[in-house]
């Protein structure tokens, strides 16, 4: 064995988590009243938006993927109704239906070559996300950018580092906004909306083997929002704070199946944990159970799939645990995602393998 592979073939993944820590206690130093980004139950099919660093990482593929989510389903707004008495409120537009949040993302990332280059050095990428809460609508466009270092050969691994950068644009719709202080001037009295730069950050370290049963470990953290983006749709102004995300996974080969480990840590203000498994089959379909924690149980989450060729369909429905049960129907989500054949202007074999998780 060489000199330079020696510290890798030592390598154990908990050496890692004292270090990630000591970055969070770091980065975590801006507070907020409300969780701002989205998430998403298939966040381990799309790391790309949450770390740039994950971008480009089907290798030999460029991958495209598509996802709708839809929060707390028929969740109504009824503040037009006395808590007390249950009495609609005077002068009171009424009811009004369906104000969860609803996400979609478009994600588009490739792998990186540099001409008379190979395998590739990293990767590109672009997102596209509308989210809509309550009477607040927010659109981001960010590009993507990763690059690769070499760890080992042996091992097959690599450091990865991200960035993304763009625009975000928030508004503010408050014609159906209800004010317990009608003369706040910090509500405006018509539409409102802001753009600003956007960037992000991320770290990834990557390892194809791990042991006989075991393949493609990874453990990434990064950090979105870091210019901390000030959209002066009222007269206080809005801040999106930085977040900050830590993802681990790793792939159990199994007699005729996988099995997916994914978990996440997010941190906005709110600190969320979730873990997911998912058991994907050769005959191409996957089905899968999570579960996510948010103050306190926030949800319990069901997940079904199927690849056919380089097409992947995924669903996931959450089964809401907190009070939120009582006045909305579980949150849904879908998947569609298709790899392609890359641009790249020499072709030639790619060295790194291609990670299973990425289906």
């Amino acid at each position: 064995m060489s000199s330079e592979h020696k510290p890798f073939a030592m390598f154990r993944p908990k050496k890692l988590i004292h270090p990630i820590i000591f970055c969070l206690l770091i980065w975590i130093t801006n507070r907020s009243e409300a969780q701002q980004d989205p998430y998403f139950s298939h966040y381990g099919f799309i790391p790309s938006f949450q770390n740039p660093a994950f971008t480009g990482g089907d290798q030999e593929d460029g991958r495209i993927s598509l996802v709708h989510h839809r929060q707390w389903r028929n969740y109504n707004d009824e503040t037009w109704l006395q808590p007390e008495t249950g009495v609609p409120i005077a002068g009171s537009v009424g009811l009004i239906k369906e104000v969860d949040p609803v996400t979609s993302l478009f994600n588009i990332t490739q792998p990186l070559y540099i001409k008379g280059k190979c395998p590739p050095v990293g990767g590109i990428g672009f997102s596209m996300l509308s989210d809509k809460l309550g009477f607040m609508k927010r659109v981001s466009a960010l590009v993507q950018l990763s690059l690769d270092v070499s760890l080992s050969r042996r091992l097959n691994s690599k450091l990865t580092f991200g960035l993304n950068a763009g625009l975000t644009n928030v508004g503010l719709e408050p014609k159906y906004f209800r004010y317990k202080d009608p003369f706040d001037p910090r509500i405006p009295i018509r539409f409102q909306a802001s753009t600003k730069s956007d960037f992000g950050f991320g770290f990834l370290y990557h390892q194809c083997k791990v042991r006989s049963n075991l393949e493609d470990f990874y453990l990434g953290i990064s950090g979105s929002h870091l210019n901390q983006p000030d959209f002066n749709i009222t007269s206080q102004g809005f801040v999106l704070v930085p977040h900050f995300f830590v993802n681990q996974g790793i792939t159990v080969k199994m007699n005729q199946s996988k099995l997916l480990h994914t978990v996440q840590f997010r941190y906005g203000v709110i600190a969320q944990f979730e873990v997911t498994e998912i058991v994907q089959l050769r005959s191409g379909f996957s089905l899968g159970t999570g579960f996510r924690v948010w103050k306190n149980s926030d949800a319990l989450i069901t997940m079904a799939g199927f690849k056919l060729g380089q097409t992947y369909i995924g669903y996931s429905y959450d089964v809401t645990l907190s009070k939120i049960s009582t006045v909305s129907s579980g949150t849904h989500e879908i998947l569609l995602s298709r790899t392609f054949q890359p641009f790249r202007a020499n072709p030639c074999t790619p060295k790194w393998k291609r990670g299973t998780r990425s289906l």
